[in-house]
């Protein structure tokens, strides 16, 4: 015998309701998860970004920071150099006059170079015992250039510690920063 054609019928639709209903049922769990998971993610992530802006400000003053005393030692160096420089063009300005006094002082035997014992001499052979007049300007020019010459060096050393302080904040080295954990 056939079972009932009806009953075969309610079972087949119990059986795609309790589908229908497991299957709305499990995606409502699965959306209540989904959401509490974005809630946790999203807490996280703020406090990743708050996180992330302390250490920025923290990286930012820090590298500030250094850069002011980088900039102060520098600027002491170059005020020094520069006292240096003041004392050198007073010395070279005492020194020519004392030179000139010296060459020009009344019983001084005059020097003579030697002519050389081929060809003929040039002007340096004259034996000149005056100081050349331009002795001064060649002192202030020497002077100068030292000076330069310790200017630069000292926007070289500068420059120099600015770059060691990036490869410490890039090695996570200045306040705020920690070097990823692999």
């Amino acid at each position: 015998m056939l079972p009932n054609p009806y009953v075969l019928l309610g079972t087949l639709l119990a059986v795609i309701a309790i589908a229908a209903a497991s299957f709305g049922y499990g995606r409502h769990v699965e959306s209540l998860a989904f959401d509490k998971y974005k809630a946790e993610q999203r807490s996280a992530a703020s406090a990743q970004v708050a996180s992330n802006q302390t250490a920025v400000a923290a990286i930012t003053a820090s590298e500030a920071e250094g850069l002011r005393q980088i900039a102060s030692t520098a600027q002491e160096s170059r005020d020094e150099i520069q006292k240096r420089n003041e004392a050198l063009v007073a010395a070279n300005s005492d020194l020519a006059r004392r030179l000139r006094e010296y060459v020009t002082r009344p019983g001084v035997t005059a020097t003579h170079v030697p002519q050389p014992a081929t060809g003929s001499g040039g002007s340096d052979a004259a034996g000149s015992t005056s100081l050349p007049d331009g002795f001064q300007n060649l002192a202030q020019w020497v002077t100068a250039e030292l000076r330069d010459a310790d200017n630069l060096a000292v926007t070289l050393v500068e420059a120099q510690q600015v770059i060691l302080q990036d490869r410490q904040m890039c090695n996570g080295q200045l306040p705020g920063v920690t070097p990823e954990q692999k």
